[in-house]
């Protein structure tokens, strides 16, 4: 075994002198090549998938002063028509709605046979000071209020007590009148929007935008 041994290690030093000989007598010029030109290249780095575009958001839709359906309801006011201003200025945006004022009471009304009544509430200077949208006002005939103005959140005078609560989880009850309960929600700067809702049906009877946190019981006293 020891002699076998002795074999290979011989054989071994055979092949190295050999090998080492053999680049001697490659030849002036010659040079190994370096270890790195002997290593299978790196594969080229897999490009990064490129980030999808966004989406285009949505437009918004534009309101329409003839179209009460495109009108928000917020603090400033109902579609067009702004707190703050005087009655003129107000009632020459709703031009376009029949006039059902009475010239007995400071306040003036606006209807459409497709829309709730409108009611323009100024003080005592002549500055709209309240804004009041009723769906069921005066006995109307009228039943299809799908052309109300809405809140933001979609809330009109065609929603429920149900979708109210929907809309506005944390809204609170802020009084009642007669048949009707309130819910306001307040910016907490002044201002109020106020949902009258019928305790019999469960129906949003009117929106108030303006100072209080109910609504007043006579509008032309």
């Amino acid at each position: 075994m020891r002699g076998s041994r002795r074999f290979v290690a011989g054989e071994g030093a055979i092949m190295l002198l050999t090998a080492l000989l053999a680049g001697c007598s490659a030849g002036p010029g010659f040079a190994p090549p370096s270890p790195a030109g002997l290593m299978a290249s790196d594969p080229p780095p897999t490009p990064s998938p490129s980030p999808a575009p966004a989406p285009t958001p949505a437009p918004t839709p534009t309101a329409s002063a003839s179209d009460p359906s495109s009108w928000v309801i917020d603090f400033d006011g109902v579609g067009p028509a702004k707190l703050g201003v005087q009655l003129a200025v107000d009632r020459a945006t709703l031009a376009h709605l029949t006039d059902e004022s009475q010239a007995s009471c400071p306040i003036a009304v606006y209807g459409s046979e497709a829309a709730p009544t409108i009611i323009l509430v100024p003080d005592a200077s002549g500055m709209v000071t309240a804004i009041d949208v009723f769906g069921h006002l005066w006995g109307s005939s009228n039943t299809d209020f799908r052309a109300t103005p809405r809140t933001a959140s979609g809330i009109g005078a065609d929603s429920t007590l149900a979708q109210l609560l929907i809309a506005y989880p944390t809204i609170q009850k802020t009084g009642r009148y007669s048949f009707l309960d309130y819910y306001g929600i307040t910016n907490g700067s002044g201002r109020w929007i106020v949902f009258a809702v019928d305790t019999d049906t469960g129906d949003v009877w009117g929106i108030q935008v303006g100072p209080s946190a109910g609504m007043p019981s006579e509008l032309c006293g």
